[in-house]
């Protein structure tokens, strides 16, 4: 049997070994070749207007799969270069040259990251279809996409990735050419030297962590937000690092010397063993921890951004064409230019009148309408809006405006209205954030009673507006030109695409930032993983022990939850911390109104994916530490 026939059998051999580890590498190869599909992608350009931004998003995005990939592959590797290095060593003293070990590391290394760069991009070719799929979705257009094989895309994944895996092959290789034999038989036993838990280090750790949130909490003037932003950032990090290299090792030591606690059926265990992992595991949970900060708040915001964004145009924009203008034609013209196009179904359209009123309120110095409740009605229905509202009085109303400025103040208070020669009074229950037909159009609107509004009604002063809403309305380019040359400029028309690049641009951010996240997501679960299987190999013995003094498997299996979720829930508690301080300071920045339901939202996301490697921890420590010699 010659090297590389050994590597084959060593790969189809240590299969179970591998296949988190092959299932990561995979999913890494998959998304890079599906983002580089997308970037060079003609349908996807054609819909973005080849947007230069866009184009560079998604190289960006390649960019950090790639160094991400890249670390993760160089780290977990490690992990099984160690965990094998006494199979190696064994190869070394049956007479094997060290040389020939090194070859034989290199090609199972190959060997694998050759069928990860296969299967990956084999999946990314059928499933990149699907991710153009759901990125229109997510951008509001509803077209269907073709299927196309992109030889761009095919040779930078060739090319990065056959370059990274030989890279960490030859390093692999290398390891193993110069490891000397005695180093090999005991690379199980070496570990990270014992760090001795201190009360200072834990102290000096949290004040550097309180001192960076409140740098970045805290700050008032626009001038110093650039060195509290770099405080906070570097004393968040360092204090990440002190707080698990002596901190936690400390509060668990105090733990243990709390006898009632300590003695109290299996913390003795948990407690020596978390002790143990904290300080064999204390650079790698912080550097997750910092990752997962970086992760979350990634994704928070690009779906805070989108989130509000979506929100504000559909305020903004509540249907895709509306303008104000009494002459029918005009409608009878836009609706015969909605039908020669077919993808761009007629789904809804409303129409409803104002009238303009005079009033003394102080607070609004523009021109008030008055909408019957009637219309609103019809208006809300078309729009799918639920902003229900009813009166008791018939000289109640409800001010309705869309804008930076609130009118809460207004609430309960009386003011008098004047049309048609005639005036009346009304008192304000309500203020509503909304805009009846459009930003831009009819600002200031009092929703009224039915017959309050018929009081004032002439047909004179009335002003009618028009809304239509259609299909696909985002990718309504040439409808829109058509439309623009059928409505004067008087009539004010509004139409979605006008602010259509913004709605895709946050789209495709948001949905970037999501898989980014998922990958980075998933490549620090699996290191947690590999290091945990890497010393259950190491703690079988401790365990075999425990059982011959009588501990039931479904006692190991509780103490092993209890370390597996204090190991994975530390990382998690502290970099959620990290990850709420940073999104209360974008918000203070940027001002994007409700972040409340993205910031959750992504939180519980990360924290259910992150449950499920913990799970997966669990049950894959349970059953190698009780696997038989």
């Amino acid at each position: 049997m010659n090297i590389y026939k050994l590597a084959a059998t060593n790969v189809r051999r240590n299969v179970r070994n591998y296949s988190l580890y092959f299932f990561s590498i995979v999913f890494n190869v998959m998304i890079y070749y599906m983002f580089v599909s997308a970037r060079f992608n003609e349908q996807i350009m054609a819909f973005t207007a080849g947007d230069e931004k866009i184009t560079a998003m998604f190289h960006f995005a390649s960019v950090l799969i790639a160094l991400f990939s890249a670390l993760f592959i160089w780290y977990s590797s490690s992990f099984f270069l160690q965990k094998r290095k006494q199979e190696l060593g064994l190869y070394a003293l049956l007479g094997v040259r060290r040389r020939t070990i090194g070859q034989l590391m290199f090609g199972e290394n190959v060997i694998m990251g050759l069928l990860a760069l296969l299967i990956g991009m084999g999946l990314g070719t059928l499933f990149s279809k699907l991710l153009l799929m759901l990125l229109l979705k997510v951008m509001g257009i509803h077209q269907p996409i073709a299927f196309a094989i992109s030889a761009d895309a095919v040779l930078s994944t060739f090319f990065v990735f056959g370059l990274l895996f030989l890279v960490v092959s030859a390093f692999s290789s290398n390891v193993i050419y110069r490891a000397k034999l005695i180093e090999l038989f005991a690379a199980r036993k070496m570990g990270q030297p014992p760090v001795k838990p201190s009360w200072i280090g834990a102290l000096i750790s949290l004040v550097i962590l309180a001192g960076g949130y409140a740098a970045g909490l805290l700050w008032e003037q626009q001038e110093t937000f650039v060195q509290r932003m770099t405080i906070t950032l570097i004393f968040t990090v360092w204090g990440t690092f002190l707080f698990f290299r002596y901190g936690l090792g400390f509060f668990m030591n105090q733990l243990r010397k709390n006898r009632t606690i300590y003695f109290h059926r299996m913390n003795l265990i948990d407690i020596s063993q978390f002790i143990y992992r904290i300080r064999s595991n204390a650079r790698m949970l912080s550097t997750i921890t910092v990752l997962t900060a970086v992760t979350l708040t990634s994704v928070g915001i690009t779906y805070a951004v989108n989130y509000q964004v979506q929100t504000n145009i559909r305020t903004m924009y509540p249907f895709s064409f509306s303008y104000a203008s009494d002459n029918l034609s005009i409608d009878r013209q836009v609706e015969q230019a909605i039908e020669q196009y077919p993808q761009h179904q007629l789904l809804e359209s409303v129409e409803a009148s104002f009238i303009p009123v005079e009033t003394d309120a102080s607070e609004i110095q523009k021109e008030m309408y008055l909408m019957s409740i009637r219309d609103y009605r019809q208006v809300i229905a078309v729009k799918g809006e639920k902003e229900a509202i009813s009166f008791t009085d018939s000289d109640q109303a409800v001010l309705l405006y869309y804008g930076s400025k609130s009118y809460r103040d207004m609430i309960g208070k009386s003011m008098t209205i004047e049309a048609n020669d005639r005036t009346e009074s009304i008192t304000v229950i309500d203020w509503k954030p909304i805009s009846a037909m459009g930003a831009s159009q009819f600002e200031y609107v009092l929703v009224a009673s039915d017959k309050l509004y018929d009081q004032l009604y002439s047909e004179e002063q009335a002003k009618r507006a028009k809304g239509y809403i259609v299909e696909n309305q985002l990718d309504s380019r040439l409808l829109t030109k058509d439309i623009i040359r059928i409505v004067p400029m008087e009539a004010n028309l509004r139409a979605i695409m006008d602010d259509s690049g913004v709605l895709i641009w946050t789209a495709i951010l948001n949905f970037i930032g999501v898989l980014l996240g998922l990958v980075f997501l998933l490549s620090t679960g699996s290191m947690i993983f590999f290091k945990q299987l890497t010393e259950a190999e190491n703690d079988r013995a401790r365990y075999d022990i425990l059982q011959k003094m009588g501990v039931t498997s479904k006692q190991i299996k509780k103490s092993i939850s209890r370390q597996m979720l204090l190991l994975f829930g530390a990382p998690l508690l502290l970099g959620s911390c990290h990850y709420l301080v940073a999104m209360s300071i974008l918000w203070r920045i940027i001002n994007f109104g409700n972040i409340v339901i993205p910031t959750l939202v992504t939180l519980l996301g990360y924290a259910g994916i992150y449950l499920f490697y913990y799970a997966l921890t669990v049950n894959a420590y349970f059953r190698l530490v009780m696997r038989k010699s």
